[in-house]
């Protein structure tokens, strides 16, 4: 892009006019003109909007990414400590209820078709209900 700049008048009714220069300060513009680039340069990034990150503020950015990366983390960490219940749950259940492993594998099977048509969410009621149908 090019450094060089062209003058352009442009016209502002006095409140903008004022709305602009209570703004700078926000905006940390030293003059009117670099607020008004700025703005301008936000705006033609909104409107074309090929690349959000051309009008997005850098900073929210930054903090989309680190919150972003902060969920991941504490996602994966979730997922980890159920999977340690389950794997308790698993070896309690194998040791006290001596099932059969073609009953286990068969109630997988139908877990599997449950949850995925479910999208996993299963009450214990459902649970209960399946169980007194039968498997």
């Amino acid at each position: 892009m090019s450094t060089s700049m062209e003058k352009v008048p442009v016209y502002v009714t006095q409140e903008m006019k004022k709305q602009i220069d209570a703004a700078m300060v926000l905006a940390n513009s030293h003059s009117r003109s670099d607020f008004c680039r700025e703005a301008l340069a936000f705006y033609i990034g909104y409107l074309n909007h090929s690349s959000t990150v051309d009008y997005l503020s850098p900073l929210l950015v930054s903090i989309l990414k680190s919150e972003l990366k902060s969920a991941t983390k504490y996602i994966c960490e979730t997922l980890y400590n159920v999977a340690v219940e389950t794997s308790i749950n698993s070896q309690i259940t194998a040791l006290t209820c001596n099932y059969d492993l073609d009953f286990v594998r068969q109630l997988r099977q139908v877990c599997e078709i449950d949850v995925a048509e479910s999208n996993g969410i299963i009450t214990a009621e459902q649970a209960v209900k399946r169980a007194e149908e039968g498997y």
